[in-house]
């Protein structure tokens, strides 16, 4: 989530794609919500109550509008632009997603997307060393120090997982390159070279 300061300190241009489905999504979104919410949401975007009633006659919302109503609701960010047809749920990964459309790059690294669980990683030999094993037919342990890194595999590996989860991971890992994060440049690289190699 973004502070009330960094929220502020975006522009105040248009970002909706759709402004009737901004407008009727907006009203049904703002007036449905608690007096708190409300005060919470103007709070956080630094705003006045007169750019709730400009939204709800234009259709037209600023990024920080969008994000304090979604962060302050709990409401997929890209469904109050017209981009998307379901509410959903605030996320940070929308977050860094809306923030890498308009540009907003100097915010990305202060978002922090949720620790996943980590999968036990084991080490995996080529499989021409497994059909040599098999031929010889003896289980002949491997110790660690003998594989060399770049053969290490996740447990799971990613053909075995579905499309769509291959896909968001990919998406993920594409983000967090595109932000700068450490080391994930180098595997978005890795990955191409095995795709197109």
């Amino acid at each position: 989530m973004l502070s009330a300061e960094q929220i502020q300190s975006l522009k105040r241009s248009n970002v909706s794609i759709d402004a009737e489905k901004t407008k009727l999504r907006f009203e049904e979104i703002f007036k449905s919500a608690k007096i708190k919410q409300k005060q919470a949401v103007r709070e956080l975007a630094g705003v006045s109550s007169q750019v709730a009633h400009n939204i709800y006659n234009t259709g037209n919302i600023s990024a920080k509008m969008v994000i304090a109503v979604s962060q302050v609701l709990n409401i997929n960010p890209f469904y109050l632009t017209g981009e998307a047809d379901e509410p959903g749920e605030f996320s940070e990964e929308a977050l860094r997603e809306l923030l890498m459309k308009y540009k907003c790059r100097d915010l990305i690294a202060s978002i922090e997307l949720p620790e996943k669980k980590k999968r036990p990683y084991t080490r995996h030999v080529k499989l021409e060393a497994l059909a040599v094993e098999d031929a010889a037919e003896e289980e002949v342990p491997i110790a660690a120090e003998d594989v060399p890194e770049e053969q290490c595999q996740p447990s799971a590996p990613i053909f075995s997982l579905e499309e769509a989860d291959q896909v968001a991971m990919l998406r993920a890992l594409h983000i967090r390159a595109k932000a700068g994060i450490e080391g994930a440049q180098e595997r978005l690289d890795q990955i191409n070279q095995l795709l197109l190699g």
